[in-house]
């Protein structure tokens, strides 16, 4: 019925005997994480569940489970398999119990960028000077992304000119260009005038 001990008494003609008899719990068989794969942004978390299974494919409660990642750089996993997403790439997180394991593969992915500004928003030069724009890269919730690359272009070359990755801009000619900063597709601008 259970696992445990069970002393079994037969009498017959006033004599008796008895055994001692113990019932082993059901050995794990298999174990299933769910879900198998997870897609998560750094900073984003999900719990993992896991199942075991005796040999006939009857669920086992009560099993200890240990849980660990291949890759805690990325995503650790606590005790109770809940994955924390650290940084960028790819991490196996494993249950084992009784010896029997599964896995669920996460994969990290940055936080995507919602806006670009640049600053200053216009700024005035002769002919010959140079200054250094900044470009300020955020998400959704306006918080600001570090170390994301930053790609500079200007409209008008022959007014002012821009280093594509520094964002240093070289006033050329007397007139206006617009000088745009692009990280991950979304982007920002200043107008220079000259």
């Amino acid at each position: 019925v259970a696992a445990g001990t069970a002393t079994i008494t037969a009498t017959a003609g006033g004599t008796s005997g008895t055994a001692l008899v113990v019932v082993e719990p059901m050995p794990v068989a298999t174990v299933v994480v769910a879900p198998a794969t997870v897609s998560l942004v750094v900073g984003g978390a999900r719990t993992l569940s896991a199942a075991m299974r005796d040999s006939a494919g009857v669920l086992l409660t009560g099993r200890a489970v240990s849980w660990a990642s291949s890759a805690p750089a990325v995503a650790n996993v606590s005790s109770a398999g809940a994955v924390l997403a650290i940084a960028p790439g790819a991490a196996t997180i494993t249950a084992t119990s009784e010896g029997r394991s599964a896995t669920s593969r996460i994969t990290v992915t940055a936080v995507p960028v919602a806006s670009v500004t640049v600053s200053p928003t216009t700024q005035s030069l002769s002919v010959g000077q140079t200054a250094t724009l900044v470009a300020r890269a955020a998400d959704a919730s306006g918080a600001v992304l570090n170390g994301r690359a930053v790609a500079w272009t200007t409209d008008r070359a022959t007014v002012a000119t821009v280093h594509a990755t520094t964002g240093v801009v070289t006033a050329v000619a007397t007139g206006q260009a617009r000088i745009t900063a692009t990280v991950e597709g979304k982007t920002g601008a200043a107008v220079i005038t000259v």
